[in-house]
């Protein structure tokens, strides 16, 4: 008796028609993988990460260097694997799509500060300045601020829009802002613009040509060794000195306690 020949699977025929059909009916992850990552039509493969849904063979190819890394990047879910993405992907593109997918602020920190390439860490630093609460209320102290003389030196000079001040300030990897200047007693909340966080920023900016903000060291500039109980702070002070150009002046000083944002203000 003539045993029958079942001959490959249909997703490893010839003609690369049968195998986008025989792809699109498949479900076998490890099969799915294969064709993912060794087709040669760019169609097919595309197809395979369609059907694929193990998010460990889906970063597996979004760290690679085919050109269906993006793809698989976009069906990921898993946060533990977009920030492995986000961390070591081959490609710069997957590194910031993957990155613009993430909330974890020390994460972005530690991106926006490690990452080889300049526009993923700035990718990173945009993620944070838009996922800190801080910013708008920033924002609106620099629309308030008129133009004045420059400081004295030493001075930073900032060009650029207000929005972009802004991200220069969060995106800073040295200190974390948490206040400003006779405003540090109630705590930023995330959404500044209550009526009474409106008043009380306009009894401090009021009148005001310099904004003085206040933060600690960021865990990622302290360092394993530094202890935060003996950290030293940041004073910034900022001024506007054209319509579209600013000056900033940060100075550390030591603190014998932390600064975290409420309370008395830190010994100046």
């Amino acid at each position: 008796m003539k045993l029958p020949w079942f001959g490959p699977p249909k997703w490893q025929d010839p003609d690369p028609a049968v195998r986008l059909e025989a792809v699109r009916r498949l479900s076998d992850q490890a099969a799915l993988a294969e064709v993912a990552t060794t087709d040669p039509a760019r169609e097919v493969r595309l197809a395979a990460v369609a059907q694929l849904s193990d998010p460990e063979r889906l970063a597996s190819i979004a760290l690679g260097a085919t050109d269906e890394n993006v793809d698989a990047l976009a069906r990921l879910t898993t946060e533990a694997q977009i920030v492995r993405v986000a961390r070591t992907a081959v490609s710069t593109e997957v590194r910031c799509r993957a990155v613009a997918r993430i909330d974890d602020r020390q994460i972005l920190q530690r991106i926006s500060g490690e990452d080889t390439e300049p526009i993923v860490r700035k990718q990173a630093r945009v993620r944070l300045a838009a996922a800190n609460p801080f910013r708008e209320l920033l924002k609106t102290a620099l629309n308030r601020l008129p133009v004045a003389p420059p400081l004295a030196p030493p001075a930073a000079k900032v060009y650029g829009s207000v929005d972009g001040v802004c991200d220069t300030l969060v995106g800073d990897n040295r200190f974390r802002v948490h206040g400003i200047v006779g405003h540090v007693n109630e705590p930023v909340t995330a959404s500044p613009t209550s009526a009474r966080q409106a008043s009380t920023l306009e009894a401090v900016v009021s009148g005001a040509t310099v904004l003085e903000l206040l933060g600690n060291k960021s865990p990622e500039a302290a360092g394993a060794d530094d202890s935060l109980n003996l950290s030293s702070y940041y004073h910034i002070e900022i001024r506007r000195t054209g319509e579209s150009d600013f000056e900033l002046k940060v100075t550390e000083r030591e603190s014998r306690a932390p600064f975290r944002g409420g309370g008395s203000n830190p010994p100046r």
